[in-house]
């Protein structure tokens, strides 16, 4: 039983009982598509409206960098920026105002920093809990017939993840990642046209809980160069996010309040890596 526990110290604390080609300091450009899907219902006094943003498209392009700091510490973090190239707006109220749809446009941007430390255990095998703080940011115009809004949701904080890394050749590795968020939320909600009178709702919420999980497949074809795939989804939801106090344009303060925010996320990038 104590050779066990020595064991298991020295894996933990010290040199792993495995040695194993783990991954090195790289600059990837990103480019890939995306599918999104956003939901934002709130309760304004008396009146009650629904906001669907429904089948975003979006084309995103950004990079991704890792940098070792020692044989098992390192870096990661990625930007990416996506236009909105296509979805449907859909809003309604629970009081005088019909459905209405429309098409939408905007843009996303997404902002990750992480730490981690890999523990080999084969000798293919290597995984890393890690340590790091996001920042997620939907804009969103959307225009029917009858009115127009613009939407902008961000949220940041920290979480928390394993990064599992395995090798199966000296050329290709395929990595997984599972993370969860602890964010703030903020939302930002202008109504125009028929909804011109509903006061603008600016509100946050104090934690939304976030998952994002993603698998990335790469291949090295050169001393300096990789190419790969890379996988990702995402959700976000957040419930009773507590009081907002919007104004009109008489300045007429009333009380508000966020029911829920929701955000799915879909998407497949290519991606050419640069090896230092």
């Amino acid at each position: 039983m104590k050779i066990n526990i020595f064991i298991l110290l020295g894996v933990l604390i010290g040199a792993p009982l495995f040695a194993m080609k783990l991954p090195v300091s790289t600059l990837e450009l990103e480019v890939g598509g995306r599918f999104d899907q956003v939901h934002f219902d709130f309760q304004d006094a008396a009146l009650g409206a629904k906001y669907n943003f429904d089948d975003i498209s979006s084309w995103g392009y950004g990079l991704r960098a890792r940098w070792d700091l020692s044989t098992y510490w390192y870096l990661r973090g990625n930007i990416t920026y996506g236009d909105i190239m296509s979805g449907t707006s859909k809003i309604n109220s629970v009081d005088n105002y019909p459905l209405q749809t429309g098409d939408l446009k905007g843009h996303m941007l997404d902002i990750q920093a992480a730490l981690g430390r890999f523990f080999c255990f084969t000798d293919w095998l290597a995984i890393a809990p890690i340590f790091g703080w996001g920042y997620d940011g939907q804009y969103i115009w959307t225009k029917s017939m009858a009115s127009k809004n613009s939407f902008k949701e961000m949220q940041n904080g920290p979480f928390l993840g394993v990064d599992l890394h395995t090798q199966w050749t000296d050329c290709f590795s395929l990595d997984l990642g599972y993370e969860i968020h602890f964010t703030s939320s903020r939302t930002h909600l202008i109504p125009q046209g028929n909804f011109s009178e509903l006061s603008p709702i600016r509100g946050h919420s104090k934690v939304t809980y976030g998952q994002v999980g993603w698998i990335e497949g790469l291949y090295r074809f050169s001393r300096h160069w990789q190419v790969g795939l890379r996988g990702e989804v995402i959700s976000y939801s957040t419930t009773k996010s507590g009081r907002i106090i919007p104004g009109n344009q008489d300045n007429i303060y009333v009380q508000a309040r966020n029911n829920e925010i929701s955000w799915q996320s879909a998407q497949l990038s290519a991606l050419l890596g640069y090896i230092f």
